[in-house]
């Protein structure tokens, strides 16, 4: 055992970001034998997390798969074959997105839809292992910080309490305040975006009720998104196909108070008014919502710095670039953050090279998050054109992508298509939804990509 002072981490906030930055620092051990003291801090008395769906794409299942958790999030993942892209109106297919198996063949790794909840009680339950096999990790609730000294690392709670930390990691959501500690950060606030979103969850014996929904559950469950103009209407199944996600997405002046609040109760008959010109089965698919809630979309602007010249505070997560969710990417940034942040600490020899470290953690992130908002952007505008000549022609793109993908599995067969050379991920692509731009965003490795960082520096 090393004798060496342990490195003193204190992570903010016990949601997705801050519990998956602990395993990924577990995960990583310290090449220089350096041990770590790791404290998440968390506001609530206890977990929660809003129950709704969330894409996994392959490059947040790769750093699942690193973390060792395949086996557990396998048992309570949907794994959906493939997303139908339907019109609003007559519930025609337009095109057919693959996801599996084709993503294992593309990128290496699964695409997963995931409760919410299940996600984060997974993760809280790893740190929980890792604390009882001996690791030096632990939550504790009911910590609310006021601010952080960006210089020192030290604490200070909105009881007067102070604690000192080596290293603090902000994983406070998109409301948070700790970023704004940073210099260069300051006044940095969530800017609401012109759309609201309404998420709701159907009991799968709820969605047996009607031919057209029950359909939605076979075969494990369809992938589904529905665009009309202006809004787009996305499903798919959860928690091992036990229920239903919806997320109704509604053009709507902002509601700044609803900004980053995913609990608000919402009126499902608003829902139904909305859903008047969609087809018969998403009326009848709302139908089936007793409850639901909504909240205002919004960003954060991009940050001077994810991290303080000190490198004794980052922020990781929604709390650092929190985007819009059309690109499926939110959670898998934050993943992505926690995996390249340990892997450059893993290179760590002593305190004092934090502040080097962190610089280099600070510009591979912002050099990612660039891209990803470019993408992200890019999902929100084809999901929500309005009727007419740039619609059609985007329907003609997706239905010949499928036809595309369909005769290549048919004359290649399985094995030639995993045999084919794999695009070149391309990050300035100006083709959002082109292989190469996909390469670079689902097929992006957080932990090779730190480890070249660290050779760089």
């Amino acid at each position: 055992m090393s004798t060496t002072t342990p490195l003193d981490i204190k992570i903010i906030g016990g949601g997705i970001a801050g519990l998956s930055a602990a395993l990924a620092l577990l995960a990583i051990p310290n090449t220089h034998s350096l041990p770590y003291k790791i404290t998440i801090l968390e506001s609530a008395p206890s977990l929660s997390e809003f129950g709704a769906g969330i894409q996994l794409f392959a490059n947040a299942t790769r750093i699942i798969h690193v973390l060792g958790l395949e086996k557990e999030f396998s048992e309570v993942a949907n794994k959906p074959r493939i997303m139908e892209v339907r019109r609003y109106a007559d519930d025609r297919v337009i095109g057919e997105i693959q996801h599996n198996p084709e993503s294992e063949w593309l990128y290496g790794y699964p695409h997963w839809q995931v409760y919410r909840p299940d996600f984060q009680r997974l993760l809280a339950e790893a740190v929980e292992r890792k604390q009882a096999q001996g690791a030096d990790v632990k939550i504790l609730f009911n910590q609310r910080v006021q601010h952080v000294d960006h210089a020192t690392g030290t604490i200070t709670f909105q009881d007067g309490r102070t604690s000192p930390a080596d290293l603090v990691i902000a994983a406070d959501g998109l409301r948070g305040k700790i970023r704004e500690t940073i210099p260069g950060n300051e006044g940095t606030k969530a800017r609401p975006f012109q759309e609201q979103c309404f998420r709701a969850i159907i009991p799968k014996e709820k969605m047996d009720q009607h031919p057209e929904t029950r359909e939605l559950m076979r075969a494990g469950g369809l992938n589904m998104v529905w665009c009309g103009p202006g809004m787009a209407m996305l499903g798919y199944p959860v928690n091992a196909g036990n229920l239903y996600s919806i997320v109704l997405a509604v053009p709507r002046p902002a509601e700044e108070e609803l900004l980053g609040k995913w609990s608000q109760p919402g009126d499902p008959a608003e829902g139904a008014e909305l859903l008047k010109p969609f087809n018969e089965r998403c009326r009848k698919l709302w139908s089936l919502v007793t409850e639901c809630n909504k909240w205002t979309l919004g960003d954060l602007p991009p940050l001077k710095t994810f991290a303080s010249e000190s490198g004794r505070l980052c922020v990781i997560g929604d709390a650092a670039h929190a985007i819009l969710p059309h690109s499926g990417q939110g959670g898998a940034q934050a993943l992505e953050d926690s995996a390249s942040l340990a892997t450059l600490l893993s290179t760590l020899p002593s305190p004092t090279h934090l502040p080097q470290t962190l610089s280099t953690w600070n510009t591979l992130r912002q050099t990612r998050l660039k891209g990803i908002r470019r993408y992200a952007s890019g999902n929100q505008q084809f999901l929500t054109m309005p009727d007419g000549p740039e619609q059609v022609k985007r329907d003609e793109l997706w239905g010949a992508m499928t036809r595309a993908w369909k005769k290549e599995l048919e004359e290649l067969g399985e094995e030639g298509v995993k045999a084919k050379e794999k695009p070149r991920a391309e990050a300035e692509s100006e083709d959002m939804r082109g292989p190469g731009t996909r390469m670079w965003v689902f097929g992006y490795d957080a932990f090779g990509e730190a480890e070249r960082a660290v050779a760089a520096a």
